[in-house]
């Protein structure tokens, strides 16, 4: 397994940037740029609705010189119907082990 961190932009709509879903987990294989992010079978059954190969699109792949991950995979983004549909999908993928979520600004409309 290898030990990476993740970091997946929310928007909640095509232009407007949410939040921030980040933090670490294990996979068994390193993706490629340009393919889907393989999420694990039990982070991926929970969420499997905003985990589309198109919302789970892996942009770049760096080399981690931190403890506790070897990489950093970067993601393009998520983009939901509207800001309640974001904070929905933040909080799912933030209660996964290892993952948390930050809104982008803590004024919200």
């Amino acid at each position: 397994m290898l030990k990476i961190r993740i970091d997946l932009p929310v928007f909640s709509s095509e232009t407007e940037f949410y939040g921030l879903v980040s933090g670490m987990m294990e996979i068994t294989n390193l993706p490629q740029p340009q393919t889907h992010f393989p999420w694990p079978e039990g982070v991926y059954a929970c969420a499997a609705r905003y985990l589309t190969p198109q919302n789970s699109l892996v942009w770049s792949i760096n080399s981690w010189d931190l403890p506790g991950a070897s990489h950093l995979i970067s993601m393009y983004r998520i983009v939901c119907s509207g800001q309640t549909e974001a904070h929905e999908v933040g909080i799912l993928l933030g209660d996964i082990p290892g993952l948390e979520f930050g809104l982008h600004s803590l004024e919200r409309r």
